[in-house]
């Protein structure tokens, strides 16, 4: 299983503590996630600025960073953040507005889009963009802070969009642990997001690499 290492992080500051600690850690061309909040989309704001990125990433200049936007104000951030180098970006689907604009825009910069679909829609909302997008995320927690538990119900969803896109690449975010990434990756999931549980573990590369291992 693809492990995508989160950066949730309330500022500046923390997010740099944690991308030196990713920095000794994950092998190259690794996945680096950035959850950007606003306070508004989501409970609490959370670090994003693209130009603090910038500085940040000679510290891990192999990665492959995904961009995940809990943001209302997404469009107004996303060019900045594909200029400051994001590889794929991540837009929750209830906030989407123009699928071909977004799709235009991310190619321009040799970027994919993923579209987030979060526990309160359904998973057939992302039918209408057969033909469009084929990378979908499953956030199998409300948008916003790391270290919820994972909601079950998010396997189903899973399960009806491998059946529906059985090319796409499919990414489960939020509540990983090896009990629930099993499951995930039976019902279809080719990456999983992890946050508190690598950063909370004791030894943080251990932990990520059993994920990695599943």
């Amino acid at each position: 299983m693809m492990i995508s290492l989160s950066i949730n992080a309330p500022d500046r500051a923390s997010a740099e503590r944690l991308v030196a600690r990713a920095a000794l850690f994950l092998p190259s061309r690794a996945i680096l996630h950035i959850d950007v909040g606003d306070g508004s989309y989501t409970p609490e704001a959370s670090w994003g600025e693209p130009k603090d990125w910038v500085a940040m990433h000679a510290l891990i200049p192999s990665a492959f960073l995904e961009v995940h936007f809990m943001t209302l104000d997404w469009e107004d951030r996303l060019i900045p953040w594909l200029e400051a180098g994001a590889k794929r970006v991540i837009v929750q689907i209830d906030l989407l507005r123009d699928a071909w604009h977004l799709a235009d825009i991310a190619n321009r910069y040799g970027a994919s889009v993923m579209i987030s679909i979060p526990p309160r829609v359904s998973a057939d909302y992302a039918l209408a963009y057969q033909g469009i997008f084929r990378e979908f995320q499953v956030l199998s927690v409300p948008p916003g802070r790391s270290g919820q538990a994972f909601d079950p119900a998010a396997l189903a969803k899973i399960v009806i969009l491998r059946a529906a896109f059985p090319d796409a690449i499919l990414e489960v975010d939020g509540g990983v642990t090896p009990g629930v990434l099993r499951p995930a990756k039976a019902a279809g999931a080719d990456i999983a997001v992890s946050a508190s549980y690598v950063w909370n573990a004791t030894d943080p590369k251990a932990a990520y690499d059993e994920l990695q291992s599943i």
